[in-house]
């Protein structure tokens, strides 16, 4: 450990020394990710996906998806390109940092240098994304048996809520089976660690490079490992700690200015523009102090960095025609200004109305059992717009209330929905296991949900697809029609093919797509709106499926702090099992003034 710290303390002399080079790299850098490269890596994916027939692929779709060709082509463009990035960057900072030691190299050659080799970094970027792929597949294989012999005899929720013996053992084998996956990694990294410097500074090909840092790092592993892991860890702890230390005093002044909005504003952008400046100088420390400790650490182990490797060659000519390192550190300037610029902008274009509506999650859960009509009753009397509901066919045809595809969880019957009769499954008591007072309690029908909403509250009626079920959406719409129901109610699904149907058989009828993960953009699908996870509705995701017309249903937000997120970003709909809480705080949000509203805003910004 003692010399892991000699070579930081040397790590920040160098940066110390020579700190506008490398922020002058990095700035060239970032302008040719955010101008070329980004651009074109997200182009190419872009037109992969829209190749093969879609706008977005989303849940069900996506298995399918990466296991055709279109699928694979888009993984590996996202490894190599993904890889050749990070490495092209690291690459130009290991050149600079050799370079610096000379005194021959600037950040402008660096970044040419750089560009000459991206041909190998994105060949070093296959093999080393082909070598997590071989690595990650026995891990992934090995889980999906232990979830198969484990899990594999109920509906999941049922190990969800009652997390059973089997529940525990299923996570304990994934966690070991995750850290060693993770440890494996972890160690081929350390010893490749050197296949860098040996393509740029030996000229060797990615393979031999990777065989030559092998070879390098046999007898240097762990202070490898110690230096430059111990190194980003340092870093990353002193930006956690700064971070809280800036966010805290933040929201304490905007606390104290909170009848002056002028003043709260003012307090937050100061607050922004520390929280980003901290944010650059530590990247530009952890980036480039890492570049050097391979540098070090490289030399020390016995690889060579020839005089004539670095700062030669054609960049010269290439030198003179770019801007000064005067213009460039004013561009820098300039940037972070502008940046600081569109901070304030977005501050002063903060919402300040609230308008959202309140969605009961399966009828409400919590205080009554599941999709039960004692559930719809509860979320009648709390006030709620909508109860979502989910739907599915029994063996007869009958379209009945219920989430899972079995009855393990709510009736202790491992028999599937989809094998009973309608007769049959509503014997079974689906009460008792949520509290014995509910021992009535069995599987509603739609119709009857349908005749206990009416006029009180609207239904969101999800279409659930535990198995093929081309007769669901017909079903669901002639009900629909015949109950006369059409105005009070939406039709969701995680399917996207099943809500094309219902668009086709009724245009009338409002639908939305589930999302809990997605490739391309949802935004575009042809859907009135979106229920996103909370996980994946960001406020520029909301903006953005505002612009094409689609409101935002978030769900399942239980926590009063992720509530407030939601409907701060821009929410339409919070879908939850705490009802009576997301209406009060709809209630208090409506009591509050336009002032309260945007330092409260302000402050969750910070926290954000």
């Amino acid at each position: 450990m003692r010399e892991a710290l000699a070579r930081w303390r040397q790590a920040l002399n160098e940066i110390a020394a020579h700190w506008r080079q490398l922020a002058i790299f990095q700035l060239w850098f970032a302008i040719l990710g955010a101008a070329v490269l980004t651009p074109a890596s997200t182009w190419v994916l872009s037109s992969i996906l829209q190749s093969s027939g879609h706008v977005a692929i989303s849940n069900y779709d996506l298995a399918e998806f990466f296991l055709s060709i279109h699928g694979l082509v888009f993984v590996a463009w996202v490894g190599v390109s993904g890889f050749a990035i990070v490495l092209a960057e690291a690459a130009g900072l290991i050149i600079l940092c050799a370079g610096l030691q000379t005194g021959k190299t600037t950040p402008t050659t660096a970044l040419w240098q750089m560009l000459q080799s991206m041909p190998s970094l994105a060949q070093l970027g296959l093999w080393i994304g082909a070598g997590l792929v071989v690595i990650a597949v026995p891990f992934l294989l090995l889980g999906a048996g232990t979830a198969i012999v484990l899990l594999g005899a109920h509906d999941i929720n049922y190990y969800l809520y009652h997390e059973p013996f089997e529940w525990w053992l299923a996570i304990a084998i994934g966690v070991l089976l995750g850290l060693t996956n993770a440890v494996t990694v972890v160690t081929l990294g350390v010893r490749f660690m050197f296949a860098l410097p040996l393509m740029l500074f030996e000229s060797q090909s990615p393979r031999a490079a990777l065989r030559g840092s092998w070879e390098l790092t046999r007898h240097s592993a762990m202070i490898s490992l110690y230096t430059v892991g111990g190194w980003w860890a340092l870093v990353s702890l002193i930006a956690g700690i700064l971070a809280v230390v800036v966010t805290t005093v933040g929201i304490w002044l905007l606390s104290a200015a909170s009848n002056h909005p002028m003043l709260a504003l003012a307090l937050m952008a100061s607050a922004s523009s520390v929280l980003i400046t901290i944010g650059v100088m530590l990247a530009l420390v952890a980036s480039s102090g890492a570049a050097m400790l391979v540098v070090d650490l490289f030399q020390t182990a016995g690889g060579r960095i020839p005089t004539n490797a670095v700062g030669a060659g054609s960049a010269k000519s290439v030198v003179r025609r770019l801007p000064s390192s005067k213009t460039v550190g004013a561009i820098l300037g300039l940037v972070f200004g502008v940046t600081v610029a569109i901070a304030v902008v977005d501050l002063f274009s903060i919402r300040i109305d609230e308008t959202f509506a309140v969605t009961a999650h399966r009828a409400g859960a919590i205080h009554a059992p599941e999709n039960t009509l004692a559930a719809l009753r509860r979320a009648i009397a709390e006030g709620a717009d909508y109860a979502e509901i989910d739907v599915q066919t029994t063996r007869d045809g009958a379209v009945v209330v219920i989430h899972d595809g079995d009855l393990q969880r709510v009736a202790n019957d491992s028999r599937a929905v989809a094998d009973l009769t309608r007769d049959a499954l509503r014997t079974l008591d689906v009460g008792s296991w949520h509290d014995p007072v509910f021992f009535e309690e069995r599987v509603p029908l739609l119709t009857e949900m349908i005749a206990l909403a009416r006029g009180r509250i609207k239904l969101n009626i999800e279409l659930k697809y535990n198995r093929v079920d081309p007769t669901l959406a017909p079903k669901v719409i002639e009900i629909l029609h015949d109950e006369h129901f059409l105005k009070e109610c939406i039709i969701t699904s995680l399917d996207m093919a099943s809500l094309i149907e219902v668009k086709a058989l009724d245009s009338a009828l409002i639908t939305g797509l589930i999302v809990t993960r997605a490739l391309g953009d949802p935004a575009r699908v042809p859907t009135d709106f979106l229920a996103v996870n909370q996980s994946s509705a960001t406020e520029a995701f909301i903006s953005r499926a505002g612009d094409r017309g689609k409101p935002v249903h978030v769900w399942t937000v239980n926590k009063v702090r992720d509530m407030e997120r939601a409907v701060e970003r821009g929410s339409a709909n919070l879908i939850t099992d705490l009802t009576a809480k997301a209406l009060a705080l709809r209630a208090e949000r409506e009591r509050m003034s336009v002032p309260e509203r945007l330092v409260f805003r302000l402050r969750r910004l910070l926290v954000d």
